[in-house]
């Protein structure tokens, strides 16, 4: 059995341009590694207009004319856009271009629509404001987010959910009640975050 007791040189041993803790075996000279798209080279691509929310590609590559709008679904309803051979999501993009760096979390499609790119309508938030904002699930039968019927009452009971936990909002004759309740508790508690559908 042969036993590794030191790395050969040809091995990255500088912990300063490392890009996870097993990298320190990955050749330095691996063309491999990943790197971070910056703004320059972006804009060197693509033209974003921040009013339309759209990409559209500055040269013609192949069989891509130039001027052409780009960006197509991830199946998710985001817009996923290739550049430099990696594909990124458009609203991650729109903020390099126009704030020069990626966000440090996530982006909120404030109106909720994943699609809409506009630079308006995204803002920087943690996983936990971007849950805050979603929209009512598409199983809601009363059709009002934070209310379903309490069927051995006869009312409406309003929900809500946040801190790791589902706090009970009480029952209510109505399921207009019910939402009110919800929506106070929402605003107080998500502030810009809560979402009234």
């Amino acid at each position: 059995m042969t036993v590794i007791t030191e790395l050969q040189k040809t091995y990255n041993s500088d912990p300063t341009t490392t890009f996870g803790p097993l990298d320190k075996y990955v050749p330095a000279n691996d063309n491999r590694r990943p790197r971070q798209l910056t703004q320059e080279e972006l804009k060197a691509e693509l033209h974003y207009d921040p009013e339309s929310g759209k990409f559209t590609r500055r040269t013609a590559r192949g069989n891509r004319a130039a001027g052409i709008v780009v960006g197509t679904d991830d199946g998710q309803g985001y817009l996923k856009i290739q550049v430099l051979g990696h594909r990124h999501k458009a609203h991650r993009l729109a903020w390099l271009y126009v704030h020069g760096r990626f966000p440090e979390n996530e982006i909120d499609h404030i109106n909720g629509i994943k699609s809409d790119n506009r630079l308006a309508n995204l803002r920087e938030a943690t996983t936990l404001e971007n849950c805050r904002n979603r929209p009512m699930r598409s199983d809601n039968a009363i059709g009002l987010k934070g209310v379903s019927f309490h069927p051995s009452t006869g009312k409406y009971r309003a929900k809500i959910s946040f801190g790791g936990k589902e706090h009970s909002l009480g029952l209510h004759d109505t399921p207009e009640a019910a939402h009110e309740a919800y929506l106070a508790a929402a605003n107080d508690n998500f502030g810009k975050f809560a979402r009234a559908s």
